[in-house]
């Protein structure tokens, strides 16, 4: 299994991922502000010059009025935001377009962005212009329907639990099967009988 991904990367000593990572916390709750200190605490920032990065974004996503300051150094989501409503095509690459009526072309979405939707989701999204190329690209705020939740693949088993590997390219999750949810399957199944190995979801990734 790989590693555990963190929460944000380093470039030297720039924070990268910054504002997707603000705006994470704070579409938790539109209603619910934080201060910096809760904020860095989520995303563990620990150093100074971290938390100084932190302090002049969110002052500059106040001044872009993308998020509003309700009391001396808190901070909450502006809801007068606009949100869009649309579904989800994925590649096998893990990056996605997110479809929608509001625009005569779908808009590309990073992997970082994709935020677990499956293919053919329903999904809330915000839609933003890219500094330096002025190109369009779509963060996705919320899912609101899931497309499916059965899916076929092969199972790699390991001790006490194993991975299904979708056929879909377009599904990039391994899905995590635990050992009394098997079903007599093997490592390497795809078939049990003439039956091909498909699983149902019982908990789909949150958000």
């Amino acid at each position: 299994m790989s590693k555990k991904r963190k929460i944000f990367k380093k470039k030297g000593k720039v924070v990268k991922d910054l504002t997707r990572n603000i705006f994470k916390i704070l579409n938790k709750d539109s209603t619910k502000s934080y201060n910096y200190k809760q904020i860095a605490s989520q995303l563990k920032i620990i150093s100074t010059e971290g938390k100084n990065q932190l302090i002049q974004k969110l002052a500059e996503l106040k001044n872009e009025r993308k998020i509003e300051e309700v009391e001396r150094g808190s901070y909450k989501i502006n809801i007068d935001r606009k949100y869009h409503i649309g579904t989800v095509d994925l590649t096998a690459s893990g990056n996605g377009y997110f479809i929608c009526d509001d625009f005569e072309n779908d808009i590309f979405m990073p992997q970082v962005n994709v935020n677990k939707a499956l293919q053919g989701d329903m999904v809330k999204a915000y839609v933003y212009t890219k500094r330096g190329n002025k190109k369009q690209e779509a963060d996705i705020v919320e899912v609101l329907e899931r497309a499916k939740d059965e899916f076929v693949g092969v199972l790699q088993k390991h001790k006490t639990f194993g991975f299904v590997i979708p056929d879909s390219r377009k599904m990039s999750t391994d899905i995590f099967v635990s050992q009394n949810k098997m079903n007599g399957a093997e490592d390497g199944d795809k078939q049990i009988g003439q039956k091909i190995l498909k699983i149902r979801l019982v908990k789909l990734p949150k958000f």
